[in-house]
C-alpha cells in the first residue's frame, strides 16, 4: 500500500482544530480576567462612593465613574474602555460596569453561539450611609464595650 501524503492531510485536519483550541482556552483566560478586573474595580469604587456620604448623588455618581475609569485604566487586556453606569439612591450606590471583548468570530464560531457570549455585566452595590448614621452606629459600638 502506499500511504504517501496521508500524514499530510491528517495534520490539515489536526493542526487547526488543535490550533482553535488552545486559542479558545486562551481567550477565556483573559475573558475571566477582564470580568475580574472590572468586578473589583466596580466593588473598590462603590465602597470609595460610600464614603462620600456628604456630597449629592450626582457628585458621588461622578466620583464613582471617574474612580472605576481610574482603576481600570490599562489593566483591561481585550476591552478597550468599560460602560460605567452609576446609580445613588439615599441608601445605597449601584455600580454596573459592562463591556464586550474583541474577539476574533472566526475563533468561537461567531454564527453558533452569538457574539452575546463574550459579553461582560457586573453589577456591585455599597450602603450609603448619611453622617447621623455613622455617628449612631459609632455610638452603638462605643456603648457595647
Amino acid at each position: 500500500m502506499n500511504n504517501k501524503g496521508m500524514s499530510t492531510i491528517e495534520a490539515v485536519i489536526i493542526i487547526p482544530i488543535c490550533f482553535s483550541i488552545i486559542m479558545l482556552l486562551i481567550w477565556s483566560g483573559i475573558f475571566f480576567y477582564d470580568k475580574n478586573t472590572l468586578s473589583q474595580a466596580a466593588s473598590r469604587a462603590a465602597i470609595c462612593g460610600s464614603q462620600k456620604s456628604y456630597s449629592e448623588n450626582n457628585e458621588i455618581a461622578d466620583y464613582v465613574t471617574e474612580c472605576v475609569l481610574k482603576i481600570t485604566d490599562g489593566k483591561l487586556i481585550l476591552l478597550d474602555e468599560a460602560n460605567v453606569s452609576v446609580t445613588v439612591s439615599s441608601t445605597q450606590i449601584s455600580v454596573n460596569v459592562s463591556g464586550v471583548m474583541n474577539i476574533p468570530g472566526f475563533l468561537v464560531f461567531e454564527n453558533i453561539y452569538g457574539s452575546s457570549l463574550w459579553n461582560i455585566n457586573i453589577t456591585e452595590y455599597a450602603a450609603r450611609l448619611k453622617n447621623s448614621m455613622v455617628v449612631r452606629t459609632v455610638n452603638r459600638i462605643d456603648h457595647t464595650m
